[in-house]
């Protein structure tokens, strides 16, 4: 089974369907775009079809049953969904820059729009951090747009925290 994105105005996303392997597959028995593109072409009278991999996911291929596959069938960005984006010339699907994180750059990698500060880690056990060598309770980690930085609030006593980019430590705001 196949799945194709249907292509809008500025090149905006707004279905995505599946096609079954019988409507993609060439004479050779290979699966072929082409063919999909024009089965769909041909059902709805719409011309703009683009295959997308429902196991590619921010530049990250996985296997049916969740976990990591080969690399080398990462296909297209990531998986199409409504309102996204498909850039022709980088043959990618992504979301646009989120309104509200004006900051947020561009990651190839990610194949999305990101923090412009990479998300500090939790102790994975207590699921704390570390202030001034001390280690908290679990903290909720959130972006703040306002301040361009992380915050952290402590969840059993509501203590506040701002992530130092400069020095890359957390820091009390008391």
């Amino acid at each position: 089974m196949a799945h194709f994105a249907k292509i809008g105005l500025n090149n905006k996303v707004i279905q995505v369907l599946y096609v079954s392997d019988q409507d993609c597959i060439g004479a050779d028995g290979v699966e072929n775009e082409e063919i999909g593109r024009q089965f769909l072409e041909d059902q709805s009278g719409w011309p703009l079809w683009v295959q997308t991999s429902r196991n590619t996911r921010s530049g990250v291929y996985y296997s049916d049953d969740g976990v990591l596959g080969d690399q080398s069938k990462v296909f297209r960005g990531t998986f199409a969904g409504i309102g996204m984006i498909w850039d022709p010339t980088r043959e990618i699907f992504y979301r646009e820059k989120p309104t509200n994180n004006p900051s947020f750059v561009w990651s190839d990698e990610k194949v999305a729009y990101v923090c412009p500060v990479e998300r500090p880690s939790v102790d994975n056990e207590t699921k704390g951090i570390t202030v001034n060598g001390t280690p908290t309770s679990a903290v909720m980690i959130k972006w703040d747009e306002t301040d361009v930085t992380w915050k952290a609030v402590e969840t059993s006593t509501g203590k506040n925290f701002t992530w130092n980019t400069t020095s890359n430590i957390w820091e009390n705001d008391e």
